[in-house]
């Protein structure tokens, strides 16, 4: 029997998680209050709707959320996200995931568990925080994903005019034994590369890694720098300051730039590290006064994504050593890419993430989308009696597109091979292009 989910708001965020959900023959019902967007998400996908609020009873009833196995509630509204969740537990819903931006630092996850009734709460500015701190931390590339606790990584580089790389064949590369090339962007393709394709300037590489293996991928790409010591931050919302108070905690020389002064005020109060500058980030000479040219990374995180895309281009044209750009829209990911935006994070993917993740089956640990989610890299536990246990991968048969990076087994990590033979307990990290996710359950379950 398919299974049933609800996604409450046809918005970014609901409508990508529809798209997904819908092509893994689940039953996918989505309710908002705008009859439009839920007449234009009908004509794309095969999904039903109900027009109304979320958080009412009466549509709740009607999207017959008594019988549902997960209810995803993705609008813009906290309040109505929480209100949905309730009550669709109450209603009878097995599950529910609810997006909240403003969530209490004082408040765990229990709290939602044990007295909302919610399973989980994703905050998207906690997510993008996250991920740059990671950008800050780890030099020489423009994104790191960590699986089975951080034993097993997933390193994005891109490669420059001066990366040794290109122009040769990958087979000709000497990657390092415990690492393996899944994918490649280039340009709005994604590739799985062969052994005898050649990697080509601007090609964003994916690599999955052992932990340890950073300095000699570096050095490969040409690209050893230290870590980012200077960071300048435009825009002082909840995001930019949530990464001004990381940063600044793990002693990172903090410039935050922000056009009002009453809030630029707020934030000097509360973050007495982080050098708050009163001013246009787009301001040539602005920047330049900040030594933009000494400036290891520029994050450009204000509430509009051209400025933060422009603002990015205007400070890597001045000098910055890497700019990143946070873009709300994914649409627009490609394009950050193409005007050499060296990092576009989307809030709306991460947080898609940890829901698809958390949605698919109880045996995925996490998962991480590829490009704008052509693909997707899964951390996937073997589960007792696995169709996959006790046979070499060579005999799966997986599909094309389907790639085991790497098997997790107790404290070894191995790059496997197609002899290696898979067993139950196994950690699995599986690079999957997003059509093959239903049949890699299937065959990993």
């Amino acid at each position: 029997m398919a299974l049933s989910t609800i996604i409450v708001g046809a918005g970014e965020v609901g409508s990508y998680l529809a798209r997904y959900l819908s092509q893994e023959h689940r039953v996918v019902k989505v309710i908002d209050i705008d009859a439009e967007k839920l007449k234009s998400l009908q004509e794309q996908m095969d999904i039903a709707v109900v027009q109304g609020s979320g958080a009412s009873v009466e549509v709740l009833r009607e999207a017959e959320c008594k019988s549902a196995d997960l209810i995803l509630a993705t609008t813009d509204s906290d309040e109505v996200n929480l209100v949905a969740c309730m009550v669709a537990k109450k209603l009878g819903a097995k599950r529910a995931i609810a997006r909240i931006r403003h969530k209490e630092q004082s408040v765990g996850p229990s709290f939602y568990r044990n007295l909302l009734g919610i399973d989980l709460v994703v905050d998207p500015d906690a997510l993008v925080a996250v991920e740059v701190e990671n950008l800050v931390r780890e030099t020489g590339t423009v994104g790191v994903e960590y699986f089975a606790g951080g034993r097993v990584e997933l390193r994005k580089m891109v490669l420059d005019g001066s990366c040794p790389l290109t122009g040769k064949p990958l087979h000709e590369v000497g990657f390092p034994a415990d690492s393996l090339v899944v994918a490649v962007i280039r340009g709005n393709r994604l590739l799985i590369p062969a052994g005898s394709d050649c990697l080509e300037v601007g090609d964003t590489v994916h690599v999955i890694t052992r932990s340890g293996s950073k300095k000699e991928l570096q050095c490969l790409f040409g690209n050893d720098h230290g870590p980012s010591k200077s960071v300048m931050i435009l825009g002082g919302g909840r995001i930019g300051t949530t990464i001004a108070q990381r940063l600044s905690s793990r002693r990172v020389s903090v410039k935050l730039i922000e056009a009002s002064r009453q809030r630029g005020w707020q934030i000097t109060q509360d973050l007495p590290r982080v050098e708050v500058i009163h001013g246009d980030g787009t301001d040539i000479e602005l920047l330049r006064g900040e030594y933009i040219e000494n400036t290891d990374l520029f994050i450009s995180v204000t509430h509009n994504d051209e400025m933060n895309i422009i603002s990015a281009l205007m400070a890597r044209e001045l000098g910055a050593r890497k700019v990143v750009a946070i873009v709300d829209r994914p649409s627009y990911l490609p394009l950050a890419q193409k005007l050499k935006v060296d990092v576009a994070v989307s809030p709306r993917l991460l947080a898609s993430s940890k829901i698809l993740a958390f949605a698919r089956s109880p045996h995925i640990h996490s998962l991480s989308l590829v490009g704008v989610g052509e693909a997707e890299v899964l951390e996937y536990h073997l589960p007792d009696g696995s169709h996959a246990s006790g046979r070499p991968l060579s005999e799966l048969n997986l599909p094309s597109g389907v790639i085991v990076g790497a098997v997790v087994r107790e404290c070894e990590v191995v790059i496997p091979r197609g002899s290696t033979v898979l067993m139950d307990g196994d950690t699995v990290i599986i690079f999957t292009l997003t059509e093959h996710v239903s049949a890699v359950s299937n065959l990993f379950s």
